[in-house]
């Protein structure tokens, strides 16, 4: 195992992509977690950064597309396909090269982590690397997260919208499956209750994973570090009764009851 600062412990921050993943972690920026200085820069989608450090991002893309069954109907960049299997012989001829990359993030900072949403299906490499590690899982709401692919105009989910909620259901079966194995040093958490109470999330993520994150003097003020990276444009929830809903019941009901 590769020892990194053995005081503090490693966060990363992970869950389906469109899942307000950058949110949390430009919150959490904000208070005091070293994320790195080499980010991905914002887009449209995205104005304010996507707070994901660029080394892992790539590190993880090319990993996964490695790993990917390239014959299939595919999405790799996120590592998915029909099949959702994934080579992890192939995974662990990358070990030494993620040892690296996490020593040299470790000299720079006590106190650092890291958010892509790719690392869902990373986690048991990671978790065998970094001994001090502890994970902060995101997740929203099935139709809102296909709602927010759908309107990335991206090729591949146009002419393949039922992979949306697949791929939705892939990343979070590799989360579950994780938690209820490494419950101690995991936060679940909802992208709604960020937002409703993000001073309850600070105070588990304090209490539970002993993270030294800075504490605001006032529950207002705590809010208010939330509010100045959010952007309700991008993460607006479906109300209930929207058509999108309904057409994800008939079509794949197994997803929304899982």
């Amino acid at each position: 195992m590769f020892n990194s600062e053995p005081n503090y412990p490693v966060l990363i921050i992970t869950g389906m992509h469109r899942s307000g993943t950058s949110l949390t972690a430009a919150f959490l920026q904000k208070i005091g977690l070293d994320l790195g200085d080499n980010l991905l820069k914002g887009n449209y989608w995205n104005p304010q950064g996507y707070f994901e450090d660029i080394d892992f991002v790539e590190f993880q893309r090319t990993v996964l597309q490695a790993c990917s069954q390239s014959e299939e109907t595919s999405f790799p960049d996120w590592g998915w396909t029909k099949s959702e299997k994934l080579d992890r012989q192939k995974l662990n001829t990358n070990i030494e090269t993620a040892k690296q990359l996490v020593k040299s993030r470790s000299h720079q900072s006590k106190f650092w982590g890291w958010k892509d949403p790719r690392t869902s299906l990373m986690l048991d490499f990671w978790n065998q690397i970094i001994p001090n590690v502890c994970y902060l899982f995101v997740y929203r709401y099935p139709w809102d997260v296909t709602d927010s692919i759908l309107r990335l105009n991206i090729p591949f989910f146009s002419q393949n919208p039922e992979s949306c909620l697949k791929i939705w259901k892939f990343y979070n079966r590799h989360i579950l499956d994780f938690y209820k194995k490494h419950t101690p040093k995991c936060l679940l958490v909802s992208l709604n209750a960020l937002l409703a109470s993000p001073d309850r999330v600070l105070e588990l993520l304090k209490s539970k994973l002993a993270l030294p994150l800075k504490s605001p003097d006032q529950q207002a003020d705590i809010k208010n570090i939330l509010m100045s990276v959010y952007n309700p444009q991008l993460l607006n929830s479906l109300h209930l009764n929207h058509p999108l809903i309904n057409i994800l019941n008939l079509t794949s009901g197994e997803c929304l009851n899982c």
